[in-house]
């Protein structure tokens, strides 16, 4: 059903990427946006509302199609930078803080 469909605008690098059967991963915190990645690059994700709607159809060999769902929205991909501050918070949790604090907590 169409509930269950999000509809994706994709550039030629990410169709390449899921053509050659290349992981992609839809990652976010609760308290962050999420973002699309792929094994490269990392892309916003924001929904754009559209007066157009798009209808997804199944494949037929006549001139009858059958309507699987109707969409008034899609997610535009657009690429930004890694987000690194998560990566920061956890490697903050192991940093090294010298012999005498080491040695006396394990």
């Amino acid at each position: 059903t169409s509930k269950d469909i999000r509809l994706f605008e994709i550039n030629d690098e990410i169709l390449k990427s899921i053509n050659s059967g290349d992981q992609i991963y839809i990652v976010g915190e609760k308290k962050q946006d999420a973002v699309f990645c792929t094994k490269n690059t990392t892309y916003s994700i924001k929904k754009v509302e559209t007066s157009n709607t798009s209808l997804i159809v199944s494949p037929s060999s006549s001139s009858v199609f059958t309507i699987d769902g109707k969409f008034c929205n899609y997610y535009e991909l657009k690429r930004i930078t890694g987000r690194i501050e998560r990566i920061q918070e956890i490697l903050k949790q192991t940093e090294y803080k010298g012999k005498l604090i080491e040695e006396t907590y394990p």
